[in-house]
């Protein structure tokens, strides 16, 4: 049982140590800025307004996609 337990702990380990790259860290960190960009100078009613549970649903798909895609690039 605790081999078994050895080895999961260390595929796992094995999984991290590929996942988080140096690509993978790279594009978080502004990821991260981002978010924080958004969360200081938007307020949530603003967001909401956009994209919650009762926004205009065509609106919030036109809103959502030009945000994506003024995040990706």
């Amino acid at each position: 049982m605790l081999l078994f337990l050895q080895e999961i702990l260390r595929k796992a380990l094995d999984f991290l140590l590929k996942t988080f790259t140096l690509e993978v860290v790279l594009s978080l960190i502004p990821a991260f800025f981002v978010a924080g960009a958004i969360i200081t100078f938007l307020s949530r009613e603003t967001i909401m307004k956009y994209l919650g549970p009762k926004a205009n649903k065509p609106l919030a798909y036109i809103f959502a996609t030009i945000s994506g895609v003024a995040l990706t690039t």
